[in-house]
């Protein structure tokens, strides 16, 4: 983790103005950087998609620039087109720069694995929608899948309305996956002890000439604090883990 300092008290008040500043704006505005950053899926997300029904409705949100979108495709396309049916996902994203990305996932160019891309541009719709209030209908997905996006809301209710969304969107039945990052981290070069922090992110002079720096918030989960924010929600813990400097828990509506 790059150098990181402490948010003070009173910006964290701020709530929605400084997400709108340190998060919102910030991807925006690094979007492309950021997008060349992340292009690998994450092994163990990558088997939580792939291992579900292959009908099945998927919520990703916080999509970014749709990474994940081909892992509910792969090894299916071909199964797909025999017998008429694979899994289907909605990607939901705050930010209008990564989504734009997220659309290329749908148009690719010069693919390497037509069938694959086909399968992804056919079986994928865009959302625009803070990850708190999606205005999707209730029961509507049989999984959702949120990576990296829980630790970006600045106060603890808002954290708690993101996730209580999130088992909204479920069936009784679904599952939901989701990632923060934690505050137990071997590399960390944080100031002190904090929970609450700005990461910054220096644009490569190939994106940005002035290799501006801009500061994205993080709220950095301790050991349990992501189960205790479920069960506030009204989650089951299906399962929890640590995975690379992240927390990580599979939960179900209770």
């Amino acid at each position: 983790m790059a150098d990181a300092a402490e948010v003070p008290p009173a910006r964290l008040a701020e709530g929605d103005a400084l997400e709108r500043e340190h998060v919102l704006e910030v991807y925006d505005a690094i979007a492309a950087h950021f997008s060349s950053t992340r292009y690998k899926a994450w092994p163990k997300v990558q088997a939580f998609i792939e291992a579900l029904p292959k009908c099945a409705l998927v919520a990703d949100v916080g999509c970014g620039n749709g990474k994940y979108f081909a892992c509910a495709q792969r090894h299916r396309a071909e199964a797909a087109e025999a017998e008429g049916a694979c899994r289907y996902v909605v990607g939901i994203d705050a930010s209008e720069g990564l989504l734009r990305l997220a659309q290329r996932q749908l148009r690719p160019q010069g693919a390497t694995d037509a069938g694959l891309h086909d399968a992804v541009a056919g079986r994928t719709d865009l959302l625009r929608a803070d990850g708190r209030r999606t205005a999707l209908r209730g029961g509507l997905f049989d999984a959702v899948v949120s990576v990296a996006v829980l630790h970006h809301f600045a106060t603890h209710a808002g954290r708690v309305e993101a996730l209580r969304e999130l088992l909204r969107l479920v069936r009784r039945d679904g599952v939901v996956l989701v990632s923060v990052w934690a505050k137990e981290q071997p590399r960390k070069r944080s100031r002190g002890d904090a929970a609450d922090v700005f990461i910054p992110w220096e644009m490569h002079e190939q994106h940005d000439k002035a290799r501006r720096v801009y500061q994205r918030y993080y709220h950095l989960f301790a050991e349990g604090e992501l189960e205790g924010l479920a069960a506030e929600a009204g989650a089951v813990v299906r399962a929890s883990y640590y995975d690379k400097e992240n927390w990580c828990a599979v939960l179900a509506p209770a």
